[in-house]
C-alpha cells in the first residue's frame, strides 16, 4: 500500500477509513488528511471518492478528486489559536478579578480587626467567609481543567439527583416547573458524591436562568443507556466509547443559544447574565472529562436546550475483576 506512505502518521487511519467506507457503503464519501508533497511539504488535501459499479452493480474501480485545502487549514489553525488566547486572557482576567475582590475583602476586615480589637471576631469571621469563597473558585477552576481531587466510591446516581431535585425545587421560581424521570435500572457509577451533585445542580440552575420570567418546564431524566461503537460523539465531536452509562439529561423549553454562545458556553467566566460568574457549565465539563465521561449539548434559539451527561458504568468492571481474581 505505497500511497499510504506519503500520508501523515497521525491521519492514516482517517484515510484508510474513507476508502473502507466508500466499498462498504457503495457511496461516495470524502475525507482531509495531510499528504507529503514532492519538495517535501505537508499538505492538507480533500480527498473525494466515487466507486464506478457495473451492470450488476458491484465495484469495480473508484475515480474522485482531490483539492488542496492547506490555506484553509492555516486559517482556521490562526483562528483556533486567536480564540485560544481570546479565552486565555478571559480566564487570568476573571480570576484576577475574583481574587481581587476577595484579598480586597480580606485586608478590610484585618484594618478593621487592628482598629476596634473589640470586634475582631466578628471581622474574623467575615475572613473566614472571604477564605471559603477564594478555596470554591480554586476547585472550580481545578474541576474545568480536569485536575480536581475527587474522593471517588460505588454511587447511587439515581438518590442523588433525586435529593438534587427536592433541594432545589423550593428554590426555584414559581414560573419553572422541574420534572423528573428517573429510571429504576440505573447502574452504580463509580464517582465523588459532591461533583456529581455539583453537576446536577449547575445544569438545572442553568436552565432556570435559560427560562427567565417566562413559563417554562425543566425536565430531568435519568435512564441507563448503552453507547455503540462509533454511533455517538460528544459536544466536541469526539466519538463516545462504547459502553454502558448512566446518561443525565436536563432539557429546558427556555431561550435557546445563537451559535456564538453555544460555543463558547463551557468556557470559564463566560455569561450571558451581567450577575453571572460563568464557572458552573465549565466546571461540569471539567467533571465530566475528569470521571471518563462524556457530554452532548444541542440548542437553538427560542427552543430551549438540551444537555445529556455521559458516565459509565463501574460495577460491570469490578464484578469480571474479581471472577479473574477467584
Amino acid at each position: 500500500m505505497g500511497w499510504l506512505d506519503a500520508v501523515h502518521d497521525e491521519d492514516q487511519q482517517v484515510a484508510l477509513n474513507n476508502w473502507q467506507n466508500i466499498l462498504t457503503s457503495g457511496k461516495s464519501t470524502a475525507a482531509e488528511y495531510r499528504v507529503r508533497s514532492r519538495d517535501g511539504d505537508w499538505r492538507w488535501l480533500k480527498v473525494r471518492g466515487v466507486p464506478i459499479k457495473d451492470s450488476q452493480g458491484t465495484i469495480t474501480e473508484i475515480a474522485g478528486t482531490v483539492v488542496d485545502i492547506t490555506e484553509r487549514k492555516q486559517l482556521e489553525l490562526q483562528l483556533h489559536q486567536s480564540q485560544r488566547l481570546e479565552s486565555l486572557g478571559v480566564l487570568a482576567g476573571g480570576i484576577a478579578h475574583d481574587f481581587n475582590n476577595i484579598l480586597t475583602a480580606i485586608m478590610g476586615h484585618c484594618s478593621l480587626a487592628e482598629m476596634k480589637s473589640e470586634q475582631a471576631g466578628k471581622h474574623l469571621r467575615e475572613i473566614q467567609i472571604a477564605v471559603a469563597r477564594a478555596s470554591e473558585l480554586c476547585r472550580q477552576m481545578l474541576a474545568y481543567a480536569g485536575k480536581a481531587q475527587f474522593v471517588q466510591s460505588q454511587v447511587n446516581i439515581r438518590s442523588l439527583v433525586d435529593e438534587v431535585i427536592r433541594a432545589l425545587s423550593p428554590t426555584v421560581k414559581q414560573n419553572v416547573e422541574i420534572t423528573a424521570q428517573l429510571s429504576d435500572d440505573i447502574p452504580l457509577i463509580k464517582a465523588d458524591t459532591s461533583q456529581i451533585s455539583q453537576i446536577t445542580k449547575n445544569l438545572i440552575i442553568n436552565a432556570v436562568e435559560a427560562i427567565g420570567e417566562l413559563q417554562g418546564k425543566i425536565r430531568v431524566s435519568l435512564t441507563k443507556a448503552e453507547i455503540k461503537a462509533g454511533h455517538e460523539k460528544d459536544y466536541l465531536g469526539k466519538i463516545i466509547p462504547s459502553g454502558w452509562y448512566a446518561c443525565l439529561e436536563v432539557a429546558d423549553n427556555g431561550c435557546g443559544m445563537s451559535d456564538d454562545v453555544y460555543n463558547r458556553i463551557f468556557e470559564p467566566f463566560y455569561s450571558t447574565k451581567f450577575t453571572g460568574r460563568g464557572l458552573g457549565m465549565s466546571a461540569v465539563l471539567g467533571i465530566v472529562t475528569s470521571s471518563s465521561g462524556a457530554l452532548q449539548l444541542s440548542s437553538k434559539p427560542d427552543e430551549g436546550t438540551t444537555v445529556k451527561v455521559y458516565l459509565p458504568e463501574q460495577v460491570r468492571l469490578k464484578v469480571e475483576e474479581m471472577q479473574v481474581e477467584g
